[in-house]
């Protein structure tokens, strides 16, 4: 079956699921992102859910918010950032999206993109906007390798129902491979990328200053 028609057979079922579950008044956005992380977690339409590092115990291969809670920060909005995949178990034993492996780590001693991201957020002029970071492949991929056309097209709808749950003001990829395989899907949302930060790894630490004034210029898009 050709990529385009699986996708879209993939999307009329998502479709149909949203038809019969109209939004009611009592909707709690909490509640419906738990059944699609539920959903996400018994998927098996690619395979990487036979891989070892990627049996789910922990629950959280799944989208993460730098508040406490889903409502918007003071400035009312929500910045949505898309990265590939999560990284290999034994970096991220909990395969969520940039969690890094240090808490503590500085922009001296960082040794993963996840660290990286979460010192440059800390450091930019949008760390207090509610921040959501997620994967368009959900599940980790042996050596980090970049998703494949069936990878992705087996998790995209679930982080489209994502995206439509959360309405966010500003959706930024992280990268060419994420930007040019939403960029078809997403045309009703607003729609950017940056650098995915890994990449300041292997262009040196003086490109540090620059993705984080990439960052800085995401204000002006919300």
């Amino acid at each position: 079956m050709k990529r385009g028609t699986r996708l879209k057979m993939q999307m009329k079922s998502l479709n149909e699921y949203r038809a019969k579950h109209p939004k009611e008044k009592d909707f709690d956005i909490n509640v419906e992102l738990d059944k699609v992380k539920k959903q996400v977690q018994m998927c098996s339409k690619c395979g990487l859910c036979e891989l070892k590092e990627n049996k789910i115990e922990s629950g959280e291969c799944f989208g993460k918010l730098n508040i406490t809670s889903l409502h918007r920060t003071m400035y009312g909005k929500m910045i949505l950032f898309i990265g590939q995949n999560p990284s290999n178990r034994r970096f991220d034993p909990d395969l969520r999206a940039f969690k890094g492996v240090d808490t503590e780590a500085t922009f001296e001693n960082f040794k993963t993109s996840g660290d990286l991201f979460r010192l440059c957020l800390e450091k930019s002029e949008i760390k207090d906007y509610a921040l959501w970071v997620d994967n368009i492949v959900h599940c980790s991929i042996t050596d980090n390798q970049i998703p494949s056309n069936e990878q992705i097209d087996a998790c995209l709808p679930w982080l489209l129902e994502e995206i439509e749950l959360l309405s966010p003001s500003l959706i930024v990829c992280l990268g060419n491979t994420v930007f040019d395989n939403v960029k078809e899907k997403l045309k009703d949302y607003k729609l950017t990328k940056i650098w995915h930060p890994a990449a300041c790894m292997y262009k040196g630490k003086e490109s540090i200053h620059e993705f984080i004034q990439q960052l800085n210029d995401l204000k002006k898009l919300l």
